[in-house]
């Protein structure tokens, strides 16, 4: 487990004044505390949705899998770049590529941020 996590982990049970082995699980859900994984994968979800929509400039070409023209399943995904390592499969576009693809389309079609942002969080 991440250090971070089980930092996470060890500040809800203190908080709680809960035992050591005591349920983290438990502690951040009645914390209402989103564990740090959901937490990065919203992040990266938000970057993607600037990156989309030009609310930022980075320089990176997203194509999506549908550009051949064919009606095919998951043509509005976009396509995960693609990497001959395992430290290029690590990298934050990848990551964040995958993330999006996640996102239904209804709350990928948000007009603005704060909305994006709602619906993620009541969704996510």
């Amino acid at each position: 487990m991440n250090q971070r996590q089980v930092l996470q982990n060890n500040a809800a049970r203190t908080i709680l004044d809960l035992p050591k082995y005591a349920s983290a699980t438990q502690a951040i859900d009645q914390l209402t505390w989103k564990p740090l994984v959901s937490r990065r994968c919203s992040h990266r979800r938000v970057a993607m949705y600037k990156c989309l929509n030009g609310l930022v400039n980075f320089n990176h070409d997203f194509r999506k899998n549908g550009d051949h023209g064919y009606n095919t399943r998951g043509s509005e995904k976009i396509r995960v770049p693609k990497s001959k390592t395992n430290w290029g499969l690590q990298r934050f576009v990848v990551h964040a590529v995958n993330d999006w693809n996640s996102v239904p389309e209804h709350i990928k079609q948000a007009e603005i941020l704060t909305r994006f942002k709602s619906l993620l969080a009541t969704n996510f």
